[in-house]
């Protein structure tokens, strides 16, 4: 559980380098809740990403409890590798996380957020960089679609010989909003 996936991760990313149709400058990796959590260690691991989007991993998995952890979390350095929040500094791609802050319930709930924030507090300080956005009124799983909408649109727009994708929290929490009105 985030060991041998991620270098699952990295392995694929390392492949897709090396494929002739895919330009290697411009490889992204996006995933949600777990793959979110994949997503975040592999951005730390691989060079060769051009960035990371990360829609509510974990950032730290001492405040996760999943029940059927094929580690013994009762060792420190079990949950300490497989959390992203003590390798920011390591961040080799501008990386992007996304959370909502409703629970399935409908009521407010913060899962991630605190954890990503305090990611994007020490990526700050580190000079690495990560960016958080919290979507509004978006639960973990129905934020994935309208955002994920938006990013393909930016992406095409990302040119440049480095990453240049300009987001604004207004337009992801526009987005979002603008996915409810259509459902």
């Amino acid at each position: 559980m985030f060991f041998g996936e991620v270098d699952d991760a990295v392995a694929a990313i390392d492949y897709l380098s090396k494929v002739a149709y895919v330009d290697p400058a411009r490889i992204y990796m996006i995933g949600h809740s777990t793959g979110g959590t994949i997503t975040l260690l592999a951005a730390e691991a691989s060079p060769r990403l051009r960035a990371a989007f990360s829609f509510g991993g974990a950032p730290d998995l001492e405040r996760v409890e999943y029940g059927n952890t094929p580690f013994d979390r009762r060792q420190p350095n079990e949950v300490h590798l497989r959390s992203a929040i003590h390798f920011v500094k390591g961040l080799k791609a501008p990386t992007i996380y996304f959370e909502g802050d409703v629970g399935r319930d409908g009521r407010p709930h913060d899962g991630y957020v605190p954890d990503a924030r305090r990611m994007q507090a020490l990526a700050k300080a580190a000079g690495v960089p990560f960016k958080m956005y919290v979507v509004n009124g978006g639960t973990h799983f129905n934020i994935v679609q309208p955002v994920c909408t938006l990013l393909a649109g930016k992406l095409r727009e990302d040119t440049g010989d480095r990453f240049n994708l300009s987001i604004t929290p207004e337009e992801v929490n526009q987005a979002f909003a603008a996915s409810l009105r259509r459902n």
